[in-house]
């Protein structure tokens, strides 16, 4: 800088300038010259890495550095050079001004902190990245923990840059915070009960990215989207988007459906309401008919042989209600289990169960309880509407029907008739 200095004087001596003058010019574009020396050093720097160290990247086998080359990483480091130059002349370019000389330091040292920031940022982003194409990582709320990182960060940029203009230790300065603790905590309540509960939803393995939740106080039911500090972002069904707070996920309940996913099954509950009336005792006509029925055939008959011998031996006993009959109702029972033993997009691995629920006004439900063989949506509805589609008109085989509460035409009928 002073063989610039002495340069510079003897050019503008040259063209007559007198000392006065040439120290003024030599004031304002002494410091504009190594800024632009600052700058040419590191254009050429990142004219190196652009043709050589990116293309030995480019070649390389892993993926995170090719991260790092797309998020602008290396030209972060670059902008160093001419604030580092600045900084450390300084005292030499304003020498004839103390307070300048540290107000321009203080800029350059706040400029090299604000892009140190913005460098671990670019880190962080690239790590949350690469940990995402992990499957040892998936789902994990790698994210909240950046986010952690970030906060931390900004608090000490926040302290540095209090430090270098108060000219004092950062360690001065946080032992001065410590009473004003009680207003971090408020201001940051969110991020701390965010960073304690996406701990907790990580150890506890509760939710990941891409999972089926729902949450009906806050009316979310759909795939996850993303998991923060602060709040998780659910897709529902119907396209819509509803923000929950992270820490809500442990102070409430939820259904999370990823069980059901990772079974392979999706659970069929339905059932149908028999009319009460329409229930009675199997007759010989009916048995025969039912006969016909092939899953119903080696049942029936088994089930008719240990009937008669039962009844034999209360033949004597002329009462109907101490001998053993068989009912549609029962005979019905059976045919839906059968039926889904046999049907092939029914689990067989997994319960199955048809049962009759306890009479209700409605009716007697007859419960359908058993899995399909995918646990996506749209097949999953096929499969069961087939299923009862097939049940609802089978029914009258049986001799039984369908509650139904009486409609317009019913009454309408009714009345026709009486007329």
């Amino acid at each position: 800088m002073e063989s610039l200095d002495i340069y510079l004087k003897q050019v503008l001596s040259y063209f007559n300038f007198s000392s006065s003058n040439s120290l003024i010019l030599i004031r304002i574009f002494l410091p504009i010259i190594m800024v632009g020396i600052g700058y040419v050093l590191k254009f050429s720097l990142d004219f190196f890495l652009k043709s050589t160290v990116f293309r030995m990247i480019h070649h390389s086998k892993t993926n995170w550095d090719d991260q790092l080359i797309s998020s602008g990483f290396f030209q972060r480091v670059t902008r160093f050079i001419p604030f580092i130059i600045l900084y450390h002349s300084c005292d030499y370019l304003f020498s004839y001004s103390n307070t300048l000389s540290r107000l321009v330091q203080n800029i350059a040292l706040t400029y090299i902190a604000w892009n140190t920031l913005k460098i671990i940022s670019l880190v962080l982003k690239v790590f949350e990245e690469f940990t995402s194409q992990l499957d040892s990582l998936k789902g994990k709320p790698i994210k909240s923990y950046t986010q952690v990182v970030k906060i931390l960060c900004y608090l000490v940029f926040f302290i540095v840059i209090i430090s270098i203009f108060l000219q004092k230790s950062p360690l001065g300065i946080l032992s001065g915070i410590g009473a004003l603790t009680a207003i971090i905590l408020l201001v940051f309540k969110d991020s701390i009960l965010g960073f304690v509960a996406s701990i907790q939803i990580a150890s506890y393995d509760m939710v990941h990215k891409g999972d089926w939740i729902q949450m009906d106080q806050f009316n979310a039911d759909g795939d996850v989207l993303d998991i923060t500090l602060n709040h998780i972002k659910v897709q529902n069904w119907d396209k819509t988007i509803t923000t929950i707070p992270t820490y809500s996920l442990v102070a409430g309940t939820f259904k999370n459906w990823r069980g059901m996913k990772e079974s392979g099954g999706r659970r069929i509950k339905r059932s149908l309401f028999i009319d009460i009336s329409s229930v009675h005792f199997c007759d010989k006509n009916l048995l025969e008919k039912l006969k016909k029925i092939e899953v119903l055939k080696s049942y029936l008959t088994i089930k008719e042989d240990e009937i008669k011998i039962f009844n034999e031996k209360h033949k004597d006993d002329t009462s109907i209600v101490n001998l053993r009959k068989m009912t549609n109702i029962g005979s019905f029972r059976v045919y839906i289990r059968e039926y889904l033993k046999k049907h092939p997009l029914i689990r067989q691995d997994m319960t199955l169960l048809v049962r009759q629920l306890q009479p209700e006004e409605q009716g007697i439900p007859i419960e359908v309880y058993c899995f399909t063989n995918t646990v996506e949506w749209v097949p999953y509805e096929e499969i069961q509407s087939d299923i009862f589609d097939h049940l609802l008109g089978v029914i009258p085989e049986f001799e039984l029907r369908i509650y139904q509460k009486p409609t317009g035409n019913d009454v309408r009928r009714l009345f026709n008739e009486s007329e």
